[in-house]
């Protein structure tokens, strides 16, 4: 016969440095009050909506459960569901519900979630941003990277927010604090590959490199085609969303017990801004933006800006005066040049798609990661 589930109830809880969870469903067999216990072990590098791997191997097989799905706490549902906001700190949702079984005599009376690692730890992190527009994002081939830089970096945490719809299928989860890995970059140009990257991997690499006694956490928001004039200006609708993008990230830090501390910026735009005239008032609203973000973000403290420049792998105008590109280029370095805590990365002849010359490839988005570290990091020593 088939006995009606029980819905338990849904709460929260906060556990730390979560790294796999033992989920224990456990029934009792009506006739002989005798308990059952069917235990399953799940590791998930993202903590995703599913218990992909209990119902795989076991579940789906017996045609217990429905397939997981987003769980709404407002409602009574009938499948096992659980989401962490990233796999090492974080409250997690844990609904306790049962789901009537195919198995005559057993009614299920609870799923318990039970977490198999210690109390939270709470860290200290060096927190780096990145703006800009699409080289910012990347359109890296994630296929190519090397396997150090392939695979989730454990000792970086990563926090981006995305604005825009892409054709890439193997999206990082957002909004939250995960491993830095490949999956936060954006295809719509031809051709687009499953994930794509930008130079948050190299960089987020090299800084965890340069201070193995730091904690390392980035965060990203960054829009293709955006433009520093209006987008990035005061009051423009990019720097709203980078700005609360950056609170955010902070505050969930916060939230899970940690302290952390801003380590400054790494900025890589300029294509949108080599039409007239705003090419010609690029350095002026350069400037603007650093002083802004150090008022906004920083609490005026003149932490470390990096500026990314625009390439002559981009575009052989870049060394043709009066043209937007070249006009943008020396406005970028003569406000690198002006302020001792701004540095600037020269991308003069890093590795472009070959169909999509305006958009650095894997190889040139690895170089411009590390090129933005060594800068940051130089000024970081001068500080």
């Amino acid at each position: 016969m088939l006995v009606p589930g029980v819905l338990e109830h849904l709460k929260w809880v906060r556990p730390a440095a979560i790294s796999e969870i033992a989920v224990c469903f456990s029934g009792r067999v009506v006739k002989n009050q005798e308990v059952l216990m069917f235990p399953a072990r799940i590791v998930h590098p993202d903590f995703s909506w599913n218990l992909a791997s209990f119902f795989s191997d076991f579940g789906k097989r017996r045609n217990w459960f429905s397939e997981p799905k987003r769980l709404d706490q407002t409602k009574t549902i009938s499948t096992v569901a659980w989401r962490s906001r990233e796999p090492h700190t974080g409250r997690l949702p844990i609904s306790m519900f049962s789901k009537p079984l195919l198995f005559p005599g057993l009614a299920l009376a609870v799923a318990t979630l039970i977490l198999t690692t210690g109390p939270v730890a709470a860290e200290h992190f060096h927190v780096y941003l990145i703006g800009g527009q699409s080289n910012a994002q990347g359109r890296g081939d994630a296929a190519q990277l090397p396997a150090n830089l392939a695979a989730p970096q454990k000792d970086v945490r990563f926090y981006w927010h995305r604005t825009q719809d892409t054709d890439n299928v193997g999206h990082l989860a957002e909004d939250q604090w995960i491993d830095l890995a490949p999956g936060s970059g954006h295809g719509r140009i031809p051709p687009v590959r499953e994930k794509e990257f930008g130079p948050e991997i190299s960089f987020g690499r090299a800084l965890a490199d340069a201070h193995p006694d730091r904690h390392i956490a980035v965060i990203k928001y960054s829009h293709g085609g955006s433009n520093l004039h209006s987008d990035w200006a005061a009051g423009g609708l990019r720097y709203e969303i980078f700005r609360s993008t950056v609170k955010d990230a902070l505050a969930a830090l916060t939230a899970d017990g940690h302290t952390w501390e801003l380590g400054g910026i790494i900025w890589q735009q300029g294509e949108g801004d080599t039409g007239s005239p705003h090419a010609e008032n690029y350095a002026k609203n350069l400037t603007d933006l650093i002083s802004r973000i150090r008022r906004d973000l920083f609490e005026e403290k003149p932490l470390p800006f990096v500026i990314g420049s625009v390439s002559n792998s981009q575009s052989q105008s870049v060394e043709t005066p009066g043209s937007g590109m070249f006009l943008v280029r020396k406005a970028q370095e003569n406000v690198a040049k002006s302020d001792a805590t701004v540095g600037f990365v020269n991308s003069d002849g890093f590795p472009t798609r070959p169909s999509d010359p305006v958009h650095f490839d894997h190889q040139g988005l690895i170089l411009l990661g590390k090129a933005h570290a060594e800068a940051l990091i130089r000024l970081e020593g001068e500080s």
